[in-house]
């Protein structure tokens, strides 16, 4: 049992004011006197005694003790008793989001729903959503309308007058029950927010940032150039399913099936909709978007896009390949994992990056293929994107790779096509004595590499750290000096492994979005041959026979020399025998010769070549946000602050806020608490995204901060007269 104590405020009082807690009961006494109880569950006796201790002088700080609450729950306290006054902290209602009908509204609607009006027109007439106006009326019995007997028309059968008699309607003529009529549902597919410029709370409002800077790096038009669509019967748009693909993952989400189980209705608002598309919606849309598009265009479409936002400063790129591991029980192709040093199953990417960690394309290639095979492609897949840029310029193309990427007809190739080339020499190449090179002290020296197999101009830099020395190549000019060649290397290189790691954090760029393999058939990769293992161990059992016989020859104990050199005789000729059946079977046999229900498969990845490139946009999306809003993601401008940039904006885009809709302007207000001064950075920042940004329909996009709460009412009240 805990108890605080404190005097009264004011002059001349001794007594003191005590606080314990017994239980579930809070008892604050003054003196023998009991001043207020209540239970941990009675809320309002609780604020009332907050309000009564704040307007008779106690600080803040001070009724926060004697409640056992922090200083926020009761500056909320007081907050709430400044708007409603007393009925505020009376008439508490139920924990949640407040429903958009308060009891006035409810019966309004449950009476117009009562004579008959559609939840359309109560929804138009009370502004609010459909869906409220069904929670509220729910239950509720629509009145029929009154039937009103129709009168058949006169018909003249003879030359006399005929007197029609009133009949009983049909059902036919009966007018239809208004339950019956179409209109608008907001469960159906695709149904526009209107633009009314009502506010929509929404959990995903920060993710609107990253699906704008999406569109900005190129989207449309890479959906274009690919042909990206779906079918025009279609509810939800190509560009709508991939904004909404884009927006899950921003949220933090790694799969489809993940969105599941979150906000539809939250997603849905990010798009302008009353509720986003469902999983099965969305697989049938990449489904149907695979089905023509053009995976080679799609990757020259995003660099296109992304040449015309971001152009690198320094045109050096980095190349490495990506491995992914497979968890399936598919028997699919085994490549080397760089990271666990082993080969396993998986899948392999080409990745090419930029100094600033943009990803330029990930391209998919064989699981088991050195990365010296496709460097020649990379550089040329960089050079038709900045062919096909009609307003680029042309500019110096340079590829950074490990040991992986080392081979002479690759660096051959590359000079050959005018590209150049940073590159980690292996220790298996023969080098000259690079002790001679390198300076002697810590530094890079040079030498022109002289090589047989060096068909090009090539430089050998050495690097000196302390007693390693650490061979490189390149082709770059003599005026590009050694020391800054081999930083040049050092950065793409760091920059390749960081931005790989950054990527997987953001979007999950390792998952494999594909459905099992695309088929099976027999097993012809090769593997070693059985019986040339089983002749290869008992060739090693007769040199180990021929040693022990040496060794007995020269000893001669229990038996006589002669009889030991027939059997080293024998033991020779058993050698060549064995030796010349090696030779004559082949090392590598295909599998299926060995086991005959061996099959191999390959995975199907349709469905990856079109999110792949989406995931990577998405993280190149966050890459232009933290490079335009920069340091206004720090809290300030010290140099211990700016290793925040990223973990702020993280942060922003996960957080959740409301948007309004406007027929040319759509407004997001992100809820992100921050202390005043980095609030005030990242909101001036903001509004420098104005024009820049647009909707998913072409809108244009204004994000702000959600003004900041009030100061503390406790430490801003003025204190009370004497």
């Amino acid at each position: 049992m805990e108890v605080v104590e404190t005097t009264l405020p004011g002059v001349g009082f001794e007594a003191l004011i005590r606080s314990h807690r017994d239980g579930d009961v809070v008892v604050v006494t003054v003196g023998g006197m009991v001043l207020a109880e209540w239970s941990t569950d009675d809320l309002p006796t609780r604020d009332l005694f907050l309000v009564a201790g704040h307007q008779s002088g106690f600080e803040g700080t001070v009724l926060a003790r004697l409640a056992g609450l922090s200083e926020a729950q009761v500056s909320r306290v007081l907050a709430r008793f400044a708007s409603h006054g007393w009925r505020g902290l009376i008439e508490r209602g139920s924990p949640g989001r407040a429903p958009a009908l308060g009891p006035a509204g409810t019966l309004k609607a449950r009476s117009l729903r009562e004579q008959g009006a559609s939840l359309a027109d109560i929804a138009a007439q009370l502004r609010v959503g459909v869906r409220s106006v069904r929670t509220a009326v729910a239950g509720v019995v629509v009145r029929p309308a009154p039937a009103q007997l129709a009168l058949p028309v006169a018909t003249p059968v003879e030359p006399r007058v005929h007197v029609p008699v009133a009949s009983a309607p049909t059902v036919a003529d009966a007018p239809a029950p208004e339950a019956d009529r179409t209109e608008p549902d907001p469960l159906y597919p695709a149904v526009a927010l209107a633009a009314d410029g009502r506010w929509h709370a929404c959990r995903y409002a920060g993710t609107t940032l990253v699906v704008a800077s999406v569109l900005h790096v190129g989207l449309t038009a890479a959906m274009e150039r690919a042909a990206v669509a779906r079918p025009d019967t279609a509810h939800y748009s190509g560009r709508q399913a991939l904004c909404a693909l884009a927006s899950a993952w921003a949220a933090g989400l790694p799969s489809l099936e993940a969105m599941h189980e979150r906000d539809a209705r939250a997603l849905g608002v990010v798009l302008g909709l009353e509720r986003s598309p469902s999983v099965r919606t969305l697989w049938r849309a990449v489904a149907q978007m695979i089905a023509g598009f053009d995976p080679v265009q799609w990757w020259v479409g995003w660099m296109l896009g992304l040449r015309r936002v971001h152009v690198p400063a320094v045109p050096v790129y980095g190349v490495d390949g990506h491995f992914k591991a497979y968890g399936g029980s598919e028997p699919i192709d085994k490549g080397y994992n760089t990271k666990r040093r082993i080969a396993e199953r998986g899948l392999a990417t080409v990745r090419l990056m930029d100094g600033h960690g943009y990803s330029w394309s990930d391209l998919p290639v064989p699981a088991g293929d050195g990365l010296h095979a496709h460097v020649l492609d990379a550089a040329r897949a960089l050079a038709a994107a900045q062919r096909g840029d009609p307003v680029g310029i042309e500019r110096p193309i340079v590829l950074a790779f490990d040991r992986g990427g080392f081979d002479f007809e690759a660096l051959s190739a590359l000079a050959r096509e005018g590209f150049w080339f940073l590159a980690w020499v292996p220790s298996t190449v023969t080098l000259p004595d690079l002790g001679a090179i390198a300076p002697p002290d810590d530094g890079v020296g040079e030498t022109p590499w002289e090589h047989p197999r060096c068909t090009h101009p090539t430089r050998l830099l050495v690097e000196r750290d302390g007693a390693a020395l650490l061979p490189a190549t390149t082709n770059l000019p003599p005026w590009v000096d050694a020391m800054e060649a081999m930083r040049l290397l050092r950065r793409a290189r760091g920059m390749e492994e960081n931005g790989i790691k950054a990527a997987k954090g953001f979007v999950p760029i390792d998952h494999l979005d594909d459905r099992g393999a695309v088929g099976h058939r027999p097993d012809d990769r090769p593997v070693n041959n059985p019986p040339r293992v089983k002749l290869q161990a008992l060739s090693r059992e007769l040199k180990e026979a021929e040693l022990s016989l040496r060794r007995e020859h020269a000893e001669s104990r229990t038996r006589s020399r002669a009889e030991v050199r027939l059997d080293l005789d024998v033991n020779g000729l058993q050698q060549r025998v064995v030796k010349g059946q090696i030779r004559a079977m082949p090392e590598k046999v295909a599998r299926v010769t060995i086991d005959p229900t061996a099959v191999r498969a390959e995975l199907d990845v349709s469905n990856r070549a079109l999110l792949l490139p989406l995931k990577n946009a998405t993280e190149n999306a966050r890459r232009w946000l933290l490079a335009t809003l920069g340091a206004a993601l720090s809290p300030s401008d010290h140099a211990w602050d700016q290793e925040t940039r990223a973990r702020t904006l993280t942060a922003l885009v996960r957080a959740p806020g409301r948007m309004r809709f406007g027929k040319d302007l759509v407004e997001v207000e992100i809820d992100l608490p921050l202390p005043p001064m980095p609030h005030a950075r990242l909101a001036e920042a903001l509004i420098t995204l104005d024009g820049r940004l647009r909707f998913e329909d072409g809108r244009r996009l204004r994000a702000r901060l959600a003004p900041r709460p009030l100061g503390s009412i406790v430490r801003g009240a003025a204190p009370p007269e004497e």
